[in-house]
């Protein structure tokens, strides 16, 4: 969490907080965006981490403000404030001095405040803006994130020019989805540095300033803000690494010679009575229900009045809304300068008396709570994981939601052990050859929210509504139980909904109605046998026709579904793909009755995905007797090999391709500048020599991918998955003349007999012959339940059909047993599936799974698609031949306590042999110049407390 002694630089920040707009897009929402953020990416050869490329411009308007925020807010005060440059002949830029005007809705005076009761800004320090790398254009233009205050309604408009010399008008972006007053995100883009004039108008009302733009201004080492023997910052050159460079925001912190190990306490299934005292803290004042646990053979607690609702796993694991309907509607949150105080006076005053810090996280109005070690060192589990504790605030900035997942664990430590220093663990993290010991993780968010609609119904109004009963018992049996449709509480004639199975999809007909201020659904009605209509959600485009607003899906279909009801404002012609409009609902008779519309103006102010990297930690040897290490195998010392450059080519991307630097490549070849020309031969160094190999019987899956063209052709690609002797998975591409033959056979097993050619480690194979070992293999459709069993030492995934035959689950192309289940352990599924007639697990046949869901009678029965080949529309995915990885700012170096989170994921067989151990770790956070976080734990404890052996833990995708 970052603090400001000076309020000037508090409220800096403030207005930093309030100028990134994220947002939290509801699962629908994202599952059906997932392909095209996928294709939006592309990862690096030869990492295990998933480096990715963006195909669209920078993403939203946060990222130049809240990445550097606290380096950028010393930096500029570190400038003398007395040293004005001159520019040009003398030339002394007339620099606007702010008068603190407190802008609409901000709480923090801040003297760098501008305005004029109609239009507000805020002012860099002493007038100077320093626009650094990650702030030039590809044209050289600079561009800086600018907030407004709009104390008049209208759209903002901004113009400026530059006053020391001649130069292009200045340019804007002004986002839509502001409303038409209050807090304006806006990007400035200075086509040069020098002194600029900026007016900003809202109708007839204007703001004017003059600023000065510097570049390429050395950056003053910060004070010593730890220990003067750590290791200091980079130099302003940083580190080279993978493609990109690195930088550290701060020097190195001091590094203790050792630190404690804890014990994790095993996690107890509640009780009711722990219920029932959890819900007094939070004042619940309403029944106690219960519902099968996430591990079988327990029972978690559900309590609610209606409108508040807590659901209790364990003591410490356990989630509470003040709002039933805002929270599943995933409301984004708001965020408040004295969030801290909130959240803190909360929890103190709801009985949480243990030690906690409080930071804001990445999405708008949410915080996380960390505990707090004896020592007062910060613990955690992944990046990826939820937090121990996670907290959103409502408009009111009151706590809306919170979910925790708190360490059980005892606090007297089984002792303290030697750790490596800062400086080793940023060596490690530098060293791409070095996975082990290592978590890493990449999430790119959106940065600014969509607009929403959720459709509302009249109180004391027949309806019919569709939509998903469940419901919990009582745990005083003489109490009748709860029933929930789709989260909304049923009453009236709900006799035989608590006998459904979870989750079922009804008809209802009855009405809304209010109670002491609770809303619940009247049941008059009820039907399970809903032929006329199905669940959908929907991405494509609306349009007006004859009083009537027409969803037509842009799945290639073309189908038109009338929208019910559609909002007045709703937008129309949506612009695909700039823009993104989806709509959820149920379709009636071929007519879309929604619940809910989310749009994107613009498609690159979404975000979304992440992945992870490193092998994970080591297991812990804390007996006194260290282990050896095999020492590592030394690779060969690679020749030198020879690129002939292509039309399109960039030294940028040939040094991405090939897993070097930019510079690297200039030194090899003796290059002073970065021009190439087409047929240019360069010297790519430390590129192997061409190597050939005979293969013979080579087995794996057989995988085809179509490519189609923007003039209409297409190409196809042949490839051979699967994993090798040692367990590694491989693709190798496939060439030869007979690959077409093989069009019927996608996804099937294949041998494979040929020449392997690898170029720069890529390996190609020229198939001379092949043989299809089971030609009438087909994929199937199979209905059943999975359960957790241990096989010859090992954890596994048992699917049992309905015919009661049973299986070991492998994970798609590969010889691994899955692990993890759809839905909850015993609920009836439905897969694809592959059983390969060879292949066994202890004495077990084997099923590949390629799809699986949870079955709904209502829904459409599920095909199997996967033997059909891969399509992708290269049409639609714009090309970046001159792409240069995105720089990284590392913002904080830290020591904390980890520990694979014991609680998420529970559904994963191998979750019990995770370690149990509270290790120390070193956290490195920062984020890329494109605005995506990265997140890099190292395993802190010397070698001699380590085993050669990886341990299990929750991996981030």
């Amino acid at each position: 969490m970052i603090s400001f002694e000076n309020p000037k630089d508090a409220a800096m920040a403030e207005f930093l907080k309030a100028a990134a707009q994220d947002l939290n897009p509801s699962p629908d929402f994202k599952a059906g965006l997932e392909e095209r953020l996928r294709a939006a990416h592309r990862p690096k050869p030869g990492l295990t981490f998933s480096m990715r490329r963006n195909v669209l411009p920078a993403l939203g308007w946060s990222v130049g403000l809240i990445v550097l925020a606290s380096a950028l807010i010393w930096a500029i005060r570190s400038l003398s404030a007395n040293s004005t440059p001159r520019i040009g002949n003398g030339f002394s830029c007339p620099v606007t001095e702010p008068n603190g005007s407190l802008p609409p809705g901000e709480t923090v005076e801040s003297e760098d405040y501008l305005g004029n009761d109609q239009l507000w800004t805020t002012l860099w320090p002493d007038g100077k803006v320093y626009m650094f790398p990650e702030n030039q254009e590809a044209d050289g233009s600079f561009s800086m994130k600018w907030p407004w205050w709009r104390g008049v309604t209208g759209p903002l408009t901004i113009e400026g020019h530059r006053l020391d010399a001649e130069a292009e008008p200045l340019r804007a972006e002004i986002p839509e989805g502001y409303g038409d007053t209050g807090f304006q995100a806006s990007a400035l883009i200075f086509p040069a540095a020098g002194c600029w004039e900026v007016t900003g108008r809202v109708g007839n009302a204007s703001l004017t300033f003059v600023t000065e733009v510097f570049f390429d201004i050395p950056t003053p080492t910060p004070g010593a803000l730890i220990d003067d023997e750590a290791t200091p910052i980079a130099n302003n050159e940083g580190y080279d690494w993978r493609g990109a460079k690195l930088y550290l925001a701060q020097p190195l912190p001091e590094s203790p010679a050792e630190a404690g190990v804890y014990l994790l306490k095993e996690d107890q299934p509640a009780t009711v009575d722990e219920a029932r005292v959890l819900a007094e803290r939070f004042g619940i004042e309403g029944e106690i229900y219960t519902r099968a646990g996430q591990l079988p053979e327990t029972t978690e607690y559900v309590v609610t009045d209606g409108k508040k609702l807590l659901s209790v796993r364990s003591n410490g694991y356990f989630s509470y809304t003040a709002d039933i309907v805002k929270s599943n509607r995933s409301f984004g949150g708001t965020s408040t300068p004295n969030a801290e105080e909130i959240i803190g006076q909360f929890l103190k005053s709801h009985g949480f008396d243990l030690p906690f810090s409080i930071s804001a996280m990445e999405l708008r109005g949410r915080y996380i709570v960390q505990q707090l070690a004896p020592d007062g060192i910060p613990m955690q589990y992944e990046f990826y994981s939820p937090p121990t504790m996670r907290v959103t605030l409502d408009e009111n900035g009151d706590v809306l939601s919170l979910e925790a997942s708190l360490m059980n664990y005892d606090q007297n430590a089984i002792g303290s052990y030697g750790i490596i220093t800062a400086e080793d663990a940023l060596q490690k993290m530098l060293d791409i050859n070095v996975q082990a010991g290592k978590i890493e993780s990449m999430s790119s968010s959106g940065h600014q929210p969509p607009q929403e609609w959720y459709r509302e119904y009249p109180d004391n109004q027949a309806i019919t509504i569709y939509g998903h009963v469940t419901s919990y018992p009582a745990a005083d049996s003489s109490k009748p139980p709860l029933v929930l449709i789709d989260g909304r509480a049923a009453t009236g004639n709900i006799n035989g909904l608590d006998a459904l199975e979870y989750y079922t999809f009804i008809e209802a007909t009855g009405q809304y109605v209010t109670e002491n201020g609770i809303r619940k659904f009247n049941v008059e009605a009820w039907n399970t046998n809903v032929t006329q209509a199905y669940e959908a959600y929907i991405t494509g485009t609306l349009h007006r026709e004859e009083g009537q607003i027409i969803l037509t899906s842009d799945d290639g279909s073309g189908q038109q579904y009338p929208l019910v009801d559609a909002p007045a404002d709703v937008p129309l012609d949506t612009k695909i793909p700039d823009s993104q409009l989806a709509v959820s609902g149920v379709i009636v008779n071929g007519n879309m009755s929604w619940t809910y519309i989310q749009y994107f103006d613009d498609m690159k102010s979404m975000g979304g995905g992440g992945g992870g990297g490193g092998l994970g930690f080591y297991k812990l040897n804390l007996n006194g007797t260290p282990v050896p290490f095999p020492t590592p195998t030394q690779s060969p010392t690679p020749n030198s090999g020879d690129y002939i450059v292509q039309e399109g080519d960039t030294l940028s991307s040939i040094a991405y391709t090939h897993n070097i630097t930019v510079e690297e490549l200039m030194q090899a070849n003796g290059l002073t500048d970065t021009n190439i020309f087409v047929d240019q031969m360069l010297i790519i160094p430390g590129a192997q020599a061409p190597t050939e190999q005979k293969v013979e019987d080579l087995r794996g899956f057989l995988s085809i991918t179509i490519h189609k063209k923007a003039d209409g052709s297409q190409t196809t690609e042949y490839s051979l998955t699967g994993m090798d002797a040692d367990d590694t998975f491989f693709s190798f591409p496939l060439e030869g003349s007979t690959l077409t033959e093989l069009d019927a056979y996608n996804a099937l097993p294949l041998l494979i007999t040929g020449t392997a050619r690898t170029t720069n480690g890529m390996t190609t194979i020229n198939v001379e012959s092949y043989k299809i070992p089971f030609p009438d293999l087909r994929f199937q459709i199979v209905k059943g339940t999975q359960k957790a069993e241990e096989i010859d030492g090992q954890t596994v995934v048992i699917f049992t059909t309905e015919d009661a035959k049973s299986y070991v689950e492998f994970m798609a192309n590969t010889n691994q047993p899955a692990s993890s289940f759809i839905g909850i352990q015993g609920d009836l599924i439905q897969q694809e599936v592959l059983s390969v007639p060879d292949e066994t697990f202890g004495g077990m046949p084997v099923i590949h799974v390629y799809q699986s869901s949870i079955i709904d009678d209502n829904a459409p029965p599920m095909q199997a698609t996967t033997n059909q080949p891969y399509v992708i529309d290269d049409t639609s995915i714009p090309e970046i031949p001159n792409y240069t990885p995105p720089n990284l700012t590392i913002e904080k170096v830290e020591l904390v306590y980890f520990v694979s989170n014991p609680q998420y994921q529970t559904n994963d067989p191998s979750a019990g042999d995770r370690e149990p151990y509270i290790q120390p770790v070193w956290h490195f956070y920062g984020h890329y110049s494109n605005g995506d976080e990265f997140d890099i734990l190292i395993q802190a404890l010397k070698e001699e407390f380590l085993l050669p052996e990886l341990a299990p833990y929750i991996r981030g995708g």
